[in-house]
């Protein structure tokens, strides 16, 4: 008894303390509960909305084992999974890829249904359920989606250099004829180039500055006219249309071009004799090709200026950005 009286006191002490400290007893039978979600829900867990995200409410168990699996190449009994599961899978991939073949634009297309009917193809071809049907469906996606990202335009842009050779005209006026001169150029070209393009054709617009020298020899009568080294210079926009002709973007099409080109020719010193030279402002058309190795390519350019029997010719090399 007086054990007693000395150990209740105590108790009462120890129990006024833990309730100042803020450790509430539990009431007496009451179990242990899991927190319920607040208003707010912040203690609740999102729902998942990753591929399968239908079957999963449905079939939970089967979509976390068939998700590891297919996430980590592992093997699957297929007799572990409901004949009901297979079908409603094989469905969901149905209803995919319908969605997928009847879109037109790729953009149009999210990562979500990509990944979707990626993840419903490797689940079905794991459970070996209706694999011929699996795989026709599968060869159809892939070829739509193929056909879709390929029609997807993208802007290029690039820098370049080329070799250049061009021709220029002028006329040698004498006192009882004329005779046509074609002054032969050769230089360099470096220029900037946009291009807007897809896997199947490319438009493009090249700016660039020419920078060379040419000579030019002709015989009228007695007179024997000829210059060489004559310093040219100048500038060449171009734009031009290309079909891609392989899987790595090489291109062949035509362009229009507009020169500007700078040159002098000395006057004659013969009496009676006179240069008169061509327009400085000059349009061509001409036949290009761009042949692409990764990022850098090697082009091509054979044209003609219009309206007259001068030439251009290029070739040179680029680097895409």
């Amino acid at each position: 008894m007086a054990l007693t009286k000395r150990i209740f006191p105590l108790a009462l002490f120890f129990l006024a303390t833990a309730n100042l400290a803020g450790a509430a007893p539990r009431p007496s039978g009451a179990k242990s509960q899991r927190k319920k979600p607040s208003a707010t829900g912040k203690a609740t867990l999102a729902p998942y909305t990753g591929p399968g995200a239908e079957l999963y409410q449905r079939y939970p168990k089967e979509m976390v084992a068939l998700r590891y699996a297919v996430a980590n190449s592992k093997d699957v009994n297929a007799k572990l999974y409901s004949k009901s599961f297979q079908a409603n899978l094989f469905q969901s991939y149905v209803d995919q890829a319908e969605r997928i073949l009847t879109t037109r634009n790729f953009r149009d297309l999210t990562a979500r249904d990509r990944e979707e009917a990626q993840f419903s193809k490797s689940a079905l071809e794991k459970l070996e359920h209706e694999e011929k049907r699996v795989d026709e469906l599968s060869d159809r996606v892939r070829g739509h989606l193929s056909k879709l990202e390929a029609r997807v335009f993208r802007i290029r842009k690039r820098l370049s250099l080329e070799l250049i050779s061009w021709q220029t005209e002028a006329t040698l006026k004498g006192p009882f004829e004329d005779t046509s001169l074609l002054t032969t150029n050769l230089g360099f070209c470096p220029g900037f180039g946009v291009s807007y393009e897809n896997k199947l054709m490319a438009f493009s617009a090249d700016f660039s500055g020419i920078y060379g020298s040419g000579g030019v020899s002709a015989v009228q009568g007695l007179v024997t006219y000829q210059q060489a080294n004559v310093p040219a210079y100048g500038a060449k926009v171009a734009f031009g249309a290309a079909k891609v002709v392989s899987s790595s973007g090489s291109e062949l099409g035509l362009r229009g071009s507009v020169l500007y080109i700078k040159q002098s020719l000395t006057e004659p010193p013969q009496a009676g004799y006179s240069i008169e030279q061509d327009k400085s402002l000059t349009a061509t058309v001409s036949l290009f090709s761009r042949w692409r190795l990764g990022r850098t390519y090697f082009q091509t350019d054979f044209g003609r200026h219009l309206g007259r029997s001068a030439t251009l010719y290029s070739f040179g090399m680029g680097y895409i950005f």
